[in-house]
């Protein structure tokens, strides 16, 4: 995640957008990069972080002139989240989205598996025993893919 976040360019005084309802994992590379959580609340369906208030924040940001650098989105105990309406508010504004599967490895979003998805991508081995899915040629940057690349469906895991 660390390393995600500084691919992206978060430094100080930014603000990154997080899913409530997380590990501190999720929440503490931000920190480290001096930047500043912002926390989105869950909804009641999945537990994961709620679309409808996502968008709100990043209205709220755009209003004020300073949309934040990232989205972490958490996919948490062994459910999706409601993947495809926060993939196009972060595509809406611009703001790369990181997704966070670690705690829903089998989990399935409309029948498409997240670890399978990764898998017919080019999986590249982290340091936490982990892999980070990148369709790039460039290894370990598009693992966050920036909705002016055209992609909309970013992936990362730990």
């Amino acid at each position: 995640m660390h390393l995600a976040l500084k691919l992206v360019g978060v430094k100080a005084g930014d603000e990154v957008f997080c899913s409530s309802l997380t590990f501190s994992a999720s929440a503490n590379p931000i920190v480290y990069e001096n930047a500043k959580p912002v926390f989105i609340d869950s909804e009641r369906a999945s537990w994961n972080m709620d679309p409808l208030l996502l968008e709100k924040a990043l209205e709220d940001r755009k209003q004020k002139g300073k949309l934040p650098r990232a989205v972490v989105l958490v996919h948490l105990y062994g459910q999706c989240a409601d993947i495809d309406p926060i993939a196009a508010r972060c595509e809406k504004y611009g703001v790369t989205l990181i997704e966070d599967a670690a705690e829903a490895l089998r989990a399935t979003y409309f029948s498409r598996k997240k670890a399978q998805e990764a898998q017919k991508e080019r999986e590249l081995e982290t340091p936490e025993s982990g892999t980070a899915a990148s369709a790039s040629p460039t290894p370990g940057y598009s693992s966050l893919r920036r909705p002016a690349e055209g992609c909309s469906f970013p992936r990362m895991k730990r």
